[in-house]
């Protein structure tokens, strides 16, 4: 079936202005014309055409486009799922929209009117929610919080209070006071996440990154580190059944210099299995190279006596992994990472 210009305008929405443009410029020349002249599209004019207009919607100027034709091109299944992405997205920040009018809408109805305060401060959480979150963490964290109630702010601000007051006196993270609060912290957290992990590090990494949510919540870099470090000082007795006295102060020495790098790695293997990374891609295995020598550095599994007694401690302690972010996919992604 051949399709003169006019007809192929009308049935793809396109100006014949547009057609004779592309054909112009050599990007879109018809296989045949009639004896009178006229350009004719076949189905690879209609196929390449196609191409053509998903490359433009995905932002790609016309001249990128042909030398990306004149190769080998993108795979039609490929282009078709990146259109797919794009869609999904703009459908995405549809419903966030939504989600924000339909909000304001509920507070308007209410009889007691929110403060300048009030409103800049939920539009600039709404905003850290959506830039740190996918639309169904946000909205699965919004349900939580919503089921669990103002108390539970509550308790998160007078549990802060009480971590900052043992910075404030200088009481080491390896206390007992201090590792007790940890233990509530991770409590209370997992009272959020329910053992999402994926959901966990997007959340360290937003209260790491935002001040404003640090001055909402008084949970800043400080919090966040005393608290990791009596966090892992509170493992120590869960190591303490593998490994021998020597290794576990071995172990602690590793884990005081190298435990903050954990969470910034941690998260850009999940932005990783995210974006739908390979494990052979090239960044995926320098992710696993980076993870393999930050394990030998805190963990000592370069030594494979070491690197024995931590695989045991970990597969039979799964509270070793709670609150870190790390769940068995993202070990599987890492593994995978390094077997290419």
């Amino acid at each position: 079936m051949l399709l003169k210009v006019g007809e192929l305008a009308k049935r793809t929405g396109l100006t014949v202005r547009a057609l004779h443009h592309y054909d112009d410029i050599g990007l879109l020349t018809p296989s045949a014309r009639s004896d009178s002249g006229y350009r004719l599209y076949n189905g690879d004019d209609v196929t390449r055409l196609y191409r053509i207009q998903a490359l433009q919607r995905l932002g790609f100027a016309l001249a990128e486009i042909g030398d990306m034709l004149a190769g080998s091109g993108p795979a039609l299944p490929g282009l078709i799922a990146q259109q797919i992405a794009a869609l999904d997205g703009q459908i995405e920040q549809a419903l966030v929209l939504r989600a924000r009018l339909q909000q304001l809408q509920r507070r308007l109805a209410t009889d007691t009117e929110p403060t300048l305060a009030d409103w800049l401060t939920a539009l600039e959480l709404m905003t850290m929610y959506e830039k740190y979150l996918t639309q169904q963490q946000a909205d699965i964290l919004r349900q939580r919080k919503a089921e669990l109630g103002e108390q539970y702010d509550a308790d998160w601000r007078a549990l802060t209070d009480r971590v900052r007051a043992l910075i404030d006196a200088k009481v080491p993270a390896q206390s007992a006071e201090a590792q007790a609060l940890a233990q509530q912290w991770t409590s209370h957290t997992q009272r959020l996440v329910h053992g999402d992990e994926d959901l966990l590090i997007k959340l360290d990494t937003m209260q790491r990154h935002e001040p404003a949510l640090q001055s909402h919540n008084g949970i800043d870099a400080a919090v966040i580190d005393y608290v990791s470090q009596a966090m892992t000082e509170a493992r120590l007795p869960i190591y303490a059944k593998y490994f021998d006295a020597d290794e576990v102060e071995r172990l602690r020495g590793n884990f005081r210099r190298h435990m903050p790098e954990w969470p910034t790695l941690v998260g850009a293997v999940r932005r990783a299995m995210d974006s739908g990374l390979a494990p052979d891609h090239p960044e995926a295995q320098a992710l696993g190279a980076r993870w393999q020598a930050l394990s030998h550095a805190t963990f000592c599994t370069d030594e494979p006596a070491m690197r024995g007694k931590f695989m045991q401690a970990v597969k039979s302690e799964p509270d070793l992994l709670l609150n870190t972010g790390i769940d068995r996919a993202l070990l599987d992604f890492v593994i995978a990472t390094q077997s290419h």
